[in-house]
């Protein structure tokens, strides 16, 4: 929604808002987990 390449796929795509949580959502839970994961290994507590 930021910039004018993501309104030329939106648009055609018929995609909607929900379409993007349902892929945004999972994504940000599993770079997460995979960050906590490497920062735990490259820096142990």
């Amino acid at each position: 929604m930021s910039c004018q390449t993501h309104m030329m796929v939106y648009g055609p795509g018929a995609y909607r808002f929900v379409d993007l949580l349902k892929v945004g959502i999972p994504l940000n839970i599993i770079c997460w987990i995979v960050s906590w994961l490497l920062i735990t290994v490259v820096w142990p507590f």
